[in-house]
């Protein structure tokens, strides 16, 4: 949305719809961001990237609260106006109560940046002089209407929860031990959230709710779903926002499945550690699943004029009959095809001698439904991978956090990387770039994709091309 009071009039033409009627109403929820003029002055020169990644957050959140039929739009005064299809007065303040829960987590909860905004959210009565009539007098109705129900953000209980978050980012190993719960529990978690995505999918298709799904940051199994009633077990998917060196803008988006652990920290579905515990069928089953997810939140952003890149982490033995059938490509021929060609295949362990000789297969059937392939290799790759790719362009690179890869490692990494590339159609990927001097060195380097907590943090849906200059990463 753009952040115009036209985006507003156009969002509320959306909402009205029909011919006037002096009966009708609707209930709206404005979000208003705070003391940003202050927030401003504080940051000097860092405040430009801070805002973005504000909005970026904020935007998330609301395209996760609603549903298709919902329309928001974002004012020049940083207020963000949702309209809300076919909801009560109760309804309303419970969607009120989970977006201050959810954006409260998001901005403070991390402990990633020192200064957020405090924000507000007011569930407002709009009658016919807001919904129908000229744009002017409609907007002052708006700033007029009567406010139901207000909530604050807490700005001592967000310091607190900031204060804590970083302490235990101090107090967290860089790398934590898996807990291991067993191979019939997983099997079971996959199975539950394979059902629970299509259902989600069901749910969004029909449109019929105006407020956070219950599982609004993942999803916890009740204790006797599981063969051994593991407590504590669960799932999150997540989004991780992709740098692109040619757009300059965050551009694409990366599926994370999470599997949390019970008394470890979530554990992702493609770490080595995690990953070594499991058969090939439930390998697989994860596989599928990510696609399935991501497939339905490109058709649902699709639906609401939003566009971006989309990119799924699959293992080779997922994309190749030599290792059973169905494969991922199963899925992406039935996806529309213009759909289609805005998803990138992230071959998980492509440099292993066992799916070499799958890789020209692989890549071809990538360029043909959807937009390419990116072959992930490890840091003690030798090269040769790409004369085996039949298809182009392809893409070549690592995960730091696979790996502990460390800056100096990554250097002579980068290097190799460049010295392959070169001459070919072909892009380079740099994931995990968690320090500022990490994706310095990446983008540097000519590096096509990179991705981290110091180019931006992840997110729980994907919030659009976000544009992104390289002294918004390096400031």
């Amino acid at each position: 949305m753009q952040g115009t009071a036209e985006a507003i009039v156009e969002a509320l033409d959306g909402a009205a719809g029909g011919k006037p009627d002096l009966s009708t109403k609707r209930v709206a929820v404005k979000l208003q961001l705070l003391d940003l003029a202050k927030l401003k002055a504080k940051l000097g020169p860092r405040w430009l990237r801070s805002e973005r990644t504000i909005h970026m957050l904020v935007e998330s959140c609301i395209r996760r609260a609603c549903t298709h039929q919902d329309r928001w739009g974002r004012s020049d005064d940083d207020q963000y106006l949702l309209f809300l299809h076919d909801t009560s007065e109760a309804s309303g303040k419970e969607f009120c109560d989970a977006v201050l829960e959810d954006l409260t987590i998001k901005l403070f909860g991390t402990g990633e940046v020192d200064d957020r905004p405090n924000f507000s959210v007011d569930l407002l009565s709009l009658g016919p002089d807001a919904l129908f009539g000229g744009a002017s007098a409609r907007l002052q109705a708006i700033a007029q209407a009567r406010s139901l129900y207000s909530l604050r953000s807490n700005e001592a209980r967000n310091a607190h929860a900031m204060s804590k978050a970083r302490e235990e980012a101090k107090a967290k190993p860089r790398r934590e031990e898996p807990t291991i719960i067993g191979s019939e529990d997983i099997e079971a978690l996959v199975h539950l959230a394979d059902k629970d995505t299509r259902s989600w999918q069901n749910e969004e298709s029909a449109g019929h709710s105006g407020s956070l799904p219950a599982r609004k940051s993942g999803f916890e199994v009740d204790a006797h779903a599981l063969p051994h009633q593991n407590l504590g077990v669960g799932y999150t998917f997540s989004y991780t926002p992709i740098w692109d060196r040619t757009k300059r803008a965050l551009l694409c988006y990366r599926i994370n499945f999470s599997i949390r652990m019970p008394h470890g920290a979530p554990i992702d579905s493609t770490s080595p550690d995690f990953t070594a515990q499991l058969d090939r069928l439930t390998i697989k089953a994860i596989d599928m699943l990510r696609v399935k997810r991501a497939l339905g939140s490109l058709m649902k952003s699709h639906r609401r004029g939003s566009k971006y890149l989309v990119s799924i982490p699959v293992s080779a033995q997922s994309c190749s009959p030599r290792w059973g059938v169905p494969t991922v490509f199963e899925q992406l021929a039935g996806f529309p095809k213009d759909l289609g060609k805005l998803v990138l295949l992230d071959i998980l362990h492509a440099d292993r001698p066992e799916y070499r000789p799958a890789i020209a297969e692989i890549t071809t059937a990538a360029a043909r439904h959807g937009r390419q392939s990116l072959l992930r290799i490890g840091p003690d790759y030798e090269g040769g991978l790409l004369s085996g790719a039949a298809a182009r362009p392809v893409g070549l690179g690592i995960d730091m956090a696979d790996h502990d890869t460390s800056e100096r490692e990554l250097m002579k990494f980068v290097d190799r990387l460049a010295e392959e590339v070169t001459g070919k159609d072909a892009s380079t990927f740099i994931w995990g770039a968690d320090t500022t001097s990490a994706a310095m060195m990446a983008i540097a380097a000519g590096v096509t994709y990179v991705s981290g907590a110091a180019v931006a943090p992840d997110v729980p849906d994907p919030a659009g091309v976000t544009m992104l200059g390289l002294s918004d990463i390096f400031t």
